[in-house]
């Protein structure tokens, strides 16, 4: 049978517009936790960084990682209702989802993305997979394609995010990885990756052949 293309998606940075909150969570959490608080000009450096060189450089023990994730998390909850769809992403995904199975696969917990996309009137997805570990997006995929009986289809399948791990575990996982230049990572650093394909606004994604 000829599979439809499942498009599994990163949720922020790649749908949520939480960058600002996100980065108020993480430097209140350096206080808590003792690491080093990103400036506004830390930030910008962190950009064109890996995950791994940005968890160096703000100080973070890889031992402390989860703990880190897991407070930023909690602190988003405050801030969940303060963010905002990036232009065109509901439109662009229901067009999408005429011709693909929509998927999301991400960090953050699966209730906030269900609350964020019911809020902003998205169309219910195939399948959310939250609370995925930060360095370990490759697992969560196999296991997401495992369970919608792509394994022997993965030509068909295509992971959408922000930033640099999430091309390494598209790659990691045997399937094609869509960059996109609007989130974590700058467009001169996600050029380096060497996605499948880069985009710089949601329109393109439907201008790609899936």
């Amino acid at each position: 049978m000829n599979k439809r293309p499942l498009v599994i998606f990163d949720f922020d940075g790649t749908i949520c517009d939480s960058e600002k909150a996100q980065i108020t969570c993480l430097r209140k959490a350096s206080k808590i936790l003792r690491f080093k608080c990103p400036s506004d000009q830390d930030i910008q450096a962190i950009k064109n960084m890996s995950s791994r060189e940005s968890i160096s450089y703000l100080n973070i023990p890889m031992w402390k990682l989860p703990i880190v994730v897991s407070l930023v998390k909690l602190y988003m909850k405050g801030f969940s209702k303060d963010t905002t769809p990036y232009p065109k992403s509901r439109e662009c995904l229901e067009s999408l989802s005429k011709s693909a199975t929509i998927c999301v696969l991400s960090t953050s917990n699966k209730k906030v993305i269900e609350a964020f996309l019911a809020r902003h009137n998205f169309l219910p997805v195939h399948l959310i997979y939250g609370n995925v570990p930060f360095l370990a997006k490759k697992k969560s995929l196999l296991k997401m394609l495992d369970h919608l009986d792509y394994s022997e289809a993965l030509g068909k399948a295509y992971y959408v995010g922000d930033e640099s791990r999430d091309i390494e575990a598209a790659k990691q996982a045997g399937i094609q990885s869509i960059a996109v230049s609007w989130g974590a990572h700058s467009k001169e650093f996600l050029e380096k990756q060497k996605a499948t394909f880069l985009i710089h606004s949601w329109p393109e994604i439907n201008e790609l052949s899936l």
